[in-house]
């Protein structure tokens, strides 16, 4: 018989569902994104990039022949983006922040990443976790911060 399966941004991983031969793509794409004067983090639809269709358009006909459809315009595909954002840009870094901390680089401006924090982004997490005795004014991690650390805050 025939199924219908509904998937999240999982199903751009290497995921083969048997017997999926055809994808029906919204090009809508749930992302995280935070709110750092707020200190709120949410779900927000936006756009799919190019990369996550094709990684979509990949599930389909994957032990059989089979077909996408993208419910956009082909010629909206160039105005996509091309990739995701880095998560790292758009989510909220109080966990990182602490992990920081604990790594004795609070601000992360030691660490080599690909994409570096946004200095903002690290302010708010240090604020949070200075709120919530986690951290020192001043950055440094106090016995909260390694407990913390230890249970994955």
């Amino acid at each position: 018989g025939r199924r219908v399966v509904l998937a999240t941004s999982v199903a751009e991983s290497s995921l083969t569902v048997p017997g999926v031969r055809v994808v029906v793509d919204s090009g809508l794409a749930r992302e995280p994104r935070t709110d750092h004067a707020r200190g709120l983090g949410s779900l927000v639809t936006v756009r799919a990039s190019q990369a996550s269709g094709r990684q979509r358009a990949g599930r389909a006909g994957r032990e059989a022949p089979g077909a996408v459809y993208r419910c956009w315009a082909e010629a909206e595909d160039a105005r996509l983006p091309r990739f995701p954002p880095p998560e790292i840009k758009v989510a909220d870094l109080t966990a990182f922040a602490l992990q920081a901390a604990c790594w004795g680089d609070p601000d992360a401006s030691g660490l080599s990443l690909l994409d570096p924090p946004p200095a903002g982004a690290m302010a708010a997490g240090r604020e949070v976790l200075t709120g919530l005795g986690a951290l020192t004014p001043d950055g440094a991690l106090t016995p909260q911060g390694e407990r913390f650390s230890g249970v994955g805050v």
